[in-house]
């Protein structure tokens, strides 16, 4: 590992860069989404069971069956937190004070998370500050973590196409703090953890590697990480089912059954998992209410046929070019990338780029198609999240690059609509989170917390704010890039 860590000054430099980035702009209160994979993790350590009934009030995002109560996603987040709350355990064990124990727990459990049914018994013991805690470590480890990873591998696969550092270095950027992807990787959400995977599959069997050739060990790998992904997100199916079929269509018949087999792991797990506690292997959480009364937030998943119908053109339009969910909207960058798609299909080498195209098409029907296709109260499209690092490897093309003031000016409008989401959202439109940042100017999730619970529940009415932390950040990004230069194009071996 240590080698590995010297050997690659870059891909280093871009990991911490990206992750700093990410922890010093983590979002400390967790919401529904957030709490119902906090609530999963808690039960599997500490009560052996996958049930959340303890503390399921403090989520809407649950499912309701048999007397019990379950996380309402799929258990993949959870289950790779473990280490990271163990760990959590580990270091509160040695500081018993609980922080933020002012807050207003009423008013977060009954408005904040809509919880009217939860007992009042239940406010007075909530452990909030333990929850604010664990969701920053999870976010900076889990979320954040595979997001940086996943900057790298974007990097390392746009290197290895052109050969230029820099190309590589902005589409590690752009799909790292210039994409929505930069407000899902500071809170837990599932969407870049299930992206992770599925690049770190692509990555295993992409064609400008050195060691492209498909062994029956690559295509192994990389069936089982693309099922893995689905177990992080249910929403991963489609671009593992490309990929699936990428791999069948680039192989001989005598290797098919390699990335069958690993991909058939994760699904039977999955199948184990829904029959244990649902009764049968294709009832997913989302099939059931959220408690005895009814569906709840589910219930947009029982219209149409499981929650999808076909899509009308007005809903294309919302995610693609709408102010509300528009993805080229939140992220102008990536309509450069769709153009180099298209340009590179009509090159020599168009299996690959007709394969990202469709993982685009795909994902953008398969969203289409969903009656909860806006994702709630959030920011973005959520569900287009993981196609993102594959269709910005369009942006790696002579088309497109000849295009440098054009594509840096898309770049710097991306990555400024995402930083002020990230400080200021969630949002239902861009308008919201821009009119926020300009009338108010940077801050973080954090310092926005500190100052309103000060101001709120202490004595304490000193001014805070983010200036002095983004002025350490800088200079802790300064060194990190300081030496050595970086040189334009990479003369070493891969």
């Amino acid at each position: 590992m240590i080698r590995i860590w010297t050997s690659y000054p870059t891909e280093r430099r871009l990991f911490l860069t990206v992750w700093l980035i990410f922890i010093f702009h983590l979002a400390p209160v967790p919401a529904a989404n957030e709490n119902r994979y906090i609530d999963l993790v808690r039960s599997l350590v500490d009560e052996g069971r996958f049930a959340i009934d303890t503390y399921h009030h403090n989520t809407l995002d649950k499912s309701y069956y048999n007397g019990h109560y379950y996380a309402g996603a799929a258990p993949g987040p959870s289950i790779i937190a473990i280490p990271v709350y163990l760990f959590y355990k580990g270091l509160t064990a040695l500081t018993p004070v609980v922080p933020f124990s002012q807050y207003d727990t009423t008013q977060y459990v009954r408005s904040f998370l809509k919880a009217g049914q939860a007992s009042d018994r239940f406010i007075e013991t909530y452990p909030f500050g333990e929850f604010v805690l664990l969701h920053m470590l999870l976010s900076a480890f889990v979320s954040g973590l595979t997001t940086a990873l996943t900057a790298v591998m974007v990097y390392r696969c746009a290197w290895q196409m052109t050969k230029d550092e820099y190309t590589g270095l902005l589409i590690a950027f752009a799909a790292s703090i210039g994409s929505i992807c930069f407000f899902y990787a500071v809170r837990l959400y599932a969407h870049n953890i299930s992206m992770f995977f599925l690049f770190s599959s692509f990555m295993l069997i992409h064609p400008w590697s050195a060691r492209s050739l498909l062994s029956p060990l690559r295509l192994g790998g990389s069936g089982l990480l693309a099922g893995v992904a689905v177990i992080m997100d249910y929403t991963a199916g489609p671009i593992t089912g490309l990929l699936i079929g990428y791999m069948l269509w680039q192989s001989p018949r005598q290797n098919w059954l390699f990335p069958i087999i690993g991909v058939l792991g994760p699904a039977l797990f999955m199948m184990g998992y829904h029959y244990a506690l649902f009764g049968h292997p294709l009832t997913t959480p989302y099939s059931l209410p959220t408690d005895p009364s009814g569906y709840g937030s589910h219930s947009e998943y029982q219209k149409g046929l499981g929650g999808f119908d076909l899509p009308g053109l007005d809903r294309l339009w919302d995610l693609t070019f709408g102010m509300y969910r528009g993805i080229f909207m939140y992220m102008p960058l990536l309509l450069a990338a769709l153009a180099g798609l298209v340009y590179r299909i009509r090159q020599d080498d168009r299996t690959v780029w007709v394969f990202i195209l469709g993982i685009f098409l795909v994902q953008m029907l398969f969203n289409a198609t969903m009656h909860y296709w806006y994702g709630g109260w959030d920011f973005g499209p959520r569900y287009l999240v993981p196609m993102i690092p594959f269709v910005l490897l369009g942006l790696a093309t002579e088309f497109v690059l000849r295009w440098k003031r054009v594509l840096l000016m898309l770049f710097i409008i991306s990555v400024l609509i995402n930083w002020a989401g990230v400080q200021y959202g969630p949002s239902d439109s861009i308008p919201g989170v821009m009119t926020m940042f300009i009338l108010s100017g940077p801050t973080t999730p954090f310092y926005e917390f500190l100052s309103y619970y000060f101001k709120t529940y202490t004595q304490w009415d000193v001014a805070i704010s983010a200036t002095g932390a983004y002025f350490i950040l800088i200079i802790l990004l300064f060194m990190i890039w300081s030496r050595p230069q970086i040189s334009r194009t990479v003369s070493t071996a891969e």
